[in-house]
């Protein structure tokens, strides 16, 4: 059973002890300061929870054997991703027409999505080659045999 105040009183009353003389002592007494210097506890300290982002590298290569609550296996992992999305793709294309002033990258027919009925183009091929040259630079991607989606939306394979 927990202790209470009723319990308390009832201490009180066993040692002798007036509850309005308590109360008037309390009121009226000034506080003594602690003769020695207590500290916080506990300490405050900077969360290093590590948590990874869904979608990440090392989220979709992570074997499925580790669980999700488990650091980060390769960290540099998620510092590379983090570097390349800083630094703008640079694709040298050779083979455009000469002449043409423009950039393969300006041009709105040129986008990263190719419309039905559109036709292949060396440039789209290139651009494809260097984004799967990007994919394929760390391990190679996991297959998921099952996935559910979790109540926020997201997908996650099923364990």
């Amino acid at each position: 059973t927990m202790p209470t105040v009723a319990d308390i009183a009832l201490a009180f009353n066993d040692w002798g002890v007036n509850i309005s003389e308590l109360e008037e002592y309390v009121e009226y007494v000034a506080p003594v300061p602690c003769a020695v210097s207590v500290p916080k506890f506990p300490v405050e300290r900077d969360s290093h929870l590590n948590l990874l982002k869904p979608g990440s590298r090392e989220v979709v290569t992570r074997p499925v054997h580790i669980h999700e609550h488990l650091p980060a296996m390769h960290p540099q992992l998620e510092e590379e991703e983090y570097l390349v999305k800083q630094s703008p793709l640079s694709v040298d294309i050779t083979g455009t027409e000469p002449g043409s002033g423009t950039s393969p990258l300006s041009s709105p027919k040129n986008s990263l999505f190719k419309r039905p009925g559109d036709p292949i183009s060396a440039e789209n091929n290139l651009l494809k080659r260097a984004r799967m040259m990007l994919e394929e630079e760390g391990r190679p991607l996991r297959e998921i045999s099952s996935v559910m989606m979790t109540t926020s939306g997201f997908l996650s394979p099923a364990r």
